[in-house]
């Protein structure tokens, strides 16, 4: 897994495979703050993804299109909590004195099957499809930015197809968005944040 940094104080990038394995500048930052506030997340998809129905050259309607971002974000906004808090990491609803902000955003969204009603017939798909995930950190209070994160993730790729649905890709992309939330729990907020 690749991710990208960025110390808005400092404006320095760095790239690699965990977050612990780059300069850290201004991870004294993260020591000001002792529970987590998630805003809801963006979903954007990309620009090349153009959803049709099954055995057909016809798009799928934009209000389907709609459904499937908002499946997306709820799903998103469920496993992202979800994988911070079973690490410990106390998430709160509010802003507050020592609370970090993380403001996610999916971007460049692809997802293989649709199937936004499961009312066009069976689809099979190798992978659920792909997203790049934006993260911000902030202080809840003051807006004061310090950190961009940037990572892009695949779906699983299985060597057979499996029937597409709702429910898998739900799923599909319920445990990418938990890795996401390992990753940020496990290498930037740490047993600090654990709930008490």
């Amino acid at each position: 897994m690749r991710l990208v940094i960025l110390f808005t104080s400092v404006f320095m990038l760095a790239a690699c495979s965990t977050v612990s394995d780059s300069r850290f500048a201004d991870r004294a930052e993260f020591d000001n703050f002792d529970a987590v506030l998630i805003d809801p997340v963006g979903v954007d998809f990309s620009e090349d993804w153009k959803p049709m129905r099954p055995l057909s050259r016809v798009a799928i309607p934009e209000s389907d299109v709609e459904r499937i971002r908002e499946r997306i974000r709820r799903v998103f906004n469920q496993e992202f909590r979800a994988s911070l808090e079973r690490q410990g990491i106390r998430v709160v609803d509010e802003p507050g004195p020592n609370v970090l902000r993380i403001t996610p955003a999916l971007r460049d969204v692809v997802v293989s099957a649709p199937a936004p009603q499961d009312n066009y017939g069976d689809i099979y798909a190798r992978t659920v499809g792909e997203a790049t995930l934006l993260a911000a950190f902030s202080d809840s209070q003051s807006d004061k930015a310090f950190m961009l994160i940037e990572d892009f993730q695949r779906g699983r790729q299985v060597e057979v197809l499996e029937r597409a649905s709702q429910q898998y890709n739900d799923q599909r992309f319920g445990q990418m968005f938990e890795q996401w939330g390992l990753l940020i729990g496990q290498e930037l907020l740490g047993p600090r944040y654990a709930a008490n």
